[in-house]
């Protein structure tokens, strides 16, 4: 299933470590035990395929959140090297991508698919916000103790697809549902003044109903849609879900990493757009082994491992010749 194309040009994301193995190649500092040769090549052939108009690898706001955390990262070198490939182009905000998406099944599931906006368009060359890095540090420190609480605590669910619930509804409720959370007096990442009002009005929500163009009398059988099955038609819920279901089903033995979030927040994004996408070896597993999310959005997975260096090269010169 593929979401977008672009004048026939592939979509590539290249997550923040490509990036950054571009940038030490370009600087001299990989070691041949570093696979200088084969980042090199690989460069070589992006280039190209970027200036003759068959790729663009859009820069994304994780790219640049992960980037401004790096240590041993030359900030010029990795922006030269991110623009130079994405061409100005970036991947629109998460949250916005989101309330799209939702907006679709939205109005499908109240029997108005004709003012779906067909017109709208993954990529923007307006930049995303910029987050400052102790935000992000901040961010990353909260969702690891988290991780690491449900990791001691181990799996309550007999079944992947038990896992998948619990992680969809947990998304659902920390985006459009937050407030009814609220009302409820359950725990939430943030609280509103005004709950009630911020229902339909507000955040998330709030974004859902002037794309969808929800009226008054549609709120009730809305909130209803994130009861359904409906939901599981959302790109980025059901990505994002089944990721972090597959992490915590799967690999209860694995210590959490503080970047698990931002790379499965990255993947939610772009799998369901970009023809080929570059991650890390971890969630490679994830999505193609497991989830086999690869073949159901007809996307390209590689990793940074030599093998898939290689595949990624191979790949990529039958595109470019």
């Amino acid at each position: 299933m593929r979401l977008f194309e672009r004048d026939g040009a592939m979509l590539v994301y290249l997550d923040t470590s490509f990036l950054s193995e571009f940038a030490k190649a370009e600087m001299g500092k990989l070691k041949v035990s570093d696979h200088a040769e084969k980042w090199q090549a690989l460069l070589a052939l992006l280039r190209r395929g970027v200036k003759r108009g068959d790729l663009i690898c859009p820069a994304s706001q994780f790219q640049t959140q992960e980037a401004l955390l790096a240590r041993n990262l030359n900030p010029f070198e990795f922006t030269i090297i991110q623009s130079e490939l994405s061409k100005g182009y970036f991947l629109k905000d998460w949250e916005e991508i989101l309330v799209h998406q939702t907006a679709k099944q939205v109005l499908i599931y109240l029997g108005r698919p004709q003012d779906i906006n067909l017109g709208w368009n993954i990529l923007t060359k307006k930049p995303p916000p910029v987050i400052a890095p102790h935000f992000t540090r901040k961010s990353k420190g909260e969702v690891m103790q988290y991780a690491e609480v449900l990791q001691k605590r181990g799996s309550l669910k007999s079944s992947f697809a038990e896992e998948y619930e619990w992680q969809k509804v947990g998304v659902i409720y920390e985006t459009f549902l937050q407030p009814i959370r609220q009302l409820q007096g359950l725990a939430t990442s943030s609280k509103s003044r005004d709950p009630v009002g911020d229902i339909m009005y507000s955040g998330f929500m709030g974004r859902l109903r002037i794309e969808a163009k929800i009226s008054a009398n549609e709120a009730l059988k809305v909130i209803d849609f994130f009861s359904s099955d409906s939901v599981n038609r959302i790109p980025y819920i059901h990505i994002f879900a089944s990721i972090y279901a597959s992490l915590r089903f799967y690999e209860l033995a694995r210590k959490p990493k503080s970047g698990d979030w931002l790379d499965v927040a990255t993947l939610a994004c772009a799998v369901p757009y970009c023809n080929i996408v570059a991650t890390d070896r971890n969630m490679k597993t994830h999505v193609v082994d497991r989830l086999r999310l690869d073949v159901k959005y007809g996307t390209r997975i590689f990793s940074a491992t030599a093998d898939d260096l290689d595949a990624f090269e191979e790949f990529l010169s039958g595109i470019t010749h």
